[in-house]
C-alpha cells in the first residue's frame, strides 16, 4: 500500500472515529437528561394544568402505603426522584410524607376534591387519588421546575388519577430560588424575588375549578415539613409557603 493511500485511510478512519465519539456523547447526554425532562421543557413558562390521568381508583400500583397504616419500603424502588432519594439503600426517604398519608386516610373520602400544595414526587398525590375514588379529584400543585418530570412520570407509572398544576396557585407574583440549587424536599416559594430567583407561572382557583368541573373542598398544605389538612374556602385562602 502506498504512503498516499495509507494517509487517506488513516484520515477516513479518524473521521469515522470522531463521528462515533459525537454520536456516543449525544446518546449519553440524552440518557442523562431524560429522567428530569419527561415531555416538558424545564424553563418557564410551563403549562399550568396537565390533563388528568384517567385511571380507575382500584388500579393503583406499588403505593407506599396500602390503606393499612404500614410503610411498604419495598415499593420505594418503583418511584423516581433526584439522586440519593428513593434508592434501595435509602428506602426510608420515600416515607418522609407518611404523616400526610395518615391524615388523608383519616379525613379524605370518595368524592372529595382535594388541592395538594407541594406535590413534589407524587407519593401523597397517589394516596389522595386512591382515597378520593372515581367521583373525586386531586389537583397536585408543584412549583419546582426540576421535579415536574418525576411528578408526572410517577403519577403515570403508578396509575394515579390527578390533575397537576406546574406552577403556583396565587393572585400575586411568587418566586423561587434558582431551580438548579439543591435537591430533595427543601424548596419553597417567596413573595419577593431573591438573587438568582425565578418568577413562577400562576393560576387562580376559579380557573382550576372550571377545568375540574367541581368546587375544591379540601386543601392539603405541605410547607417545609408542616402538614395541614383543612376545609378549603377561597375567602380564607392565602397562597405561598
Amino acid at each position: 500500500m502506498t504512503k498516499v493511500k495509507r494517509n487517506k485511510l488513516y484520515q477516513n478512519n479518524r473521521i469515522i472515529y470522531l463521528i462515533g465519539l459525537l454520536l456516543l456523547s449525544l446518546l449519553v447526554h440524552i440518557c442523562l437528561i431524560q429522567p428530569s425532562t419527561y415531555s416538558l421543557t424545564a424553563t418557564p413558562p410551563l403549562p399550568l394544568i396537565v390533563s388528568k390521568y384517567e385511571y380507575d381508583s382500584s388500579s393503583h400500583i406499588d403505593l407506599l402505603e396500602q390503606n393499612d397504616g404500614v410503610k411498604h419500603h419495598s415499593n420505594v424502588r418503583t418511584w423516581e426522584a433526584e439522586a440519593m432519594h428513593f434508592s434501595k439503600k435509602n428506602e426510608e426517604a420515600g416515607m418522609i410524607e407518611f404523616d400526610e398519608w395518615m391524615l388523608s386516610n383519616a379525613f379524605v373520602r370518595e368524592g372529595d376534591v382535594v388541592i395538594e400544595f407541594g406535590a413534589r414526587y407524587g407519593t401523597t398525590s397517589c394516596i389522595l387519588s386512591r382515597n378520593t375514588g372515581k367521583t373525586g379529584h386531586v389537583i397536585a400543585v408543584e412549583p419546582d421546575i426540576k421535579v415536574h418530570g418525576y411528578l408526572l412520570r410517577n403519577l403515570h407509572t403508578h396509575r394515579c388519577s390527578a390533575y397537576t398544576v406546574l406552577g403556583t396557585v396565587s393572585n400575586k407574583p411568587l418566586y423561587m430560588q434558582d431551580a438548579n440549587i439543591g435537591v430533595g424536599y427543601a424548596t419553597s416559594t417567596t413573595a419577593k424575588p431573591q438573587a438568582g430567583g425565578v418568577a413562577l407561572p400562576s393560576i387562580d382557583v376559579a380557573t382550576i375549578e372550571k377545568t375540574v368541573g367541581k368546587k375544591i373542598n379540601i386543601a392539603l398544605i405541605d410547607c417545609e415539613g408542616k402538614h395541614k389538612l383543612h376545609p378549603f374556602c377561597e375567602r380564607n385562602w392565602s397562597s405561598g409557603c
